[in-house]
């Protein structure tokens, strides 16, 4: 939208001129490498499902950079709801599908916020029920994406469905179960936990490993460890080297890919 000076809810429109840039962009993106055999799928982006219906969503407005060719300001034109990304993100898939009719379709989206229903009804953040995430996480993937995609740190087992006893296992068979039923796979773009908000060292090896064990048992097509190698932005706990103090996630990756090959 800054690009062609319009605020983030003309996402909402398909007539808008941000969705003819984003038509024109992924024309000119997925022909130019449609036929690389680098690329596994296409992806519309990173999270943007978390930035839906926040009841407070003045204080997450997209940072204001005018040297950068941002507006002044931001208001509530900029504040983005859940019809609006379902619209964006059909039409990205749509647009990419016209060029490439094989490779998967992602949308990037975390894991539901757990009251994204309520949130979406105005309702604040009371937990969402099973049924109503299930809703929310097909909702928020529509044809023609074909990869439900998530994330599956610590946090997001906090009162689940007002629950305190749901587990990573449990969490991952309904999200599979949900996808199963809409013909989609599931991705798990990021996982992973470090020794930070109230876990130590220990503790976040532990839950990696349960994260890790949870996923060889539920049988999650694809996932993807946060993070390996990304030193840059990612060294306060989250960046995996050969060297360092998170090396053994690449010993317990290796050997998780090995026993599901077999």
């Amino acid at each position: 939208p800054d690009m062609v000076g319009e605020p983030m809810s003309a996402w909402g429109d398909r007539e808008s001129e941000t969705h003819a840039f984003m038509r024109t962009y992924v024309e000119e993106v997925v022909t130019r490498y449609r036929d690389s055999p680098a690329i596994w799928a296409w992806e519309w982006g990173n999270e943007y499902n978390l930035q839906a219906d926040l009841p407070n969503p003045e204080k997450h407005r997209p940072p204001v950079w005018p040297n950068l060719g941002t507006p002044e300001e931001r208001g509530p034109e900029d504040d983005l709801t859940h019809e609006m990304l379902v619209t964006a993100a059909r039409a990205f898939a749509e647009e990419v599908r016209k060029h490439d009719p094989a490779r998967p379709i992602t949308t990037g989206h975390a894991i539901p916020r757990a009251a994204a229903e309520h949130m979406r009804r105005g309702e604040g953040w009371k937990r969402d029920s099973e049924d109503e995430y299930r809703r929310n996480l097909l909702d928020m993937t529509p044809d023609p994406h074909d990869i439900v995609s998530i994330r599956l740190y610590p946090h997001q087992l906090d009162n689940r469905f007002g629950r305190d006893d749901v587990t990573y296992e449990e969490l991952i068979e309904i999200t599979l179960d949900a996808a199963s039923d809409a013909g989609k796979a599931v991705f798990v773009g990021e996982f992973g936990a470090r020794a930070a908000e109230g876990l130590t060292a220990d503790e976040a090896r532990e839950t990696n490993k349960a994260i890790l064990d949870a996923l060889k048992e539920t049988g999650v097509p694809l996932a993807a460890i946060w993070v390996f190698d990304f030193d840059a932005q990612q060294d306060a706990g989250w960046n995996i080297t050969m060297e360092n103090d998170r090396a053994y996630l690449l010993d317990w990756l290796e050997a998780a890919n090995r026993q599901l090959k077999e």
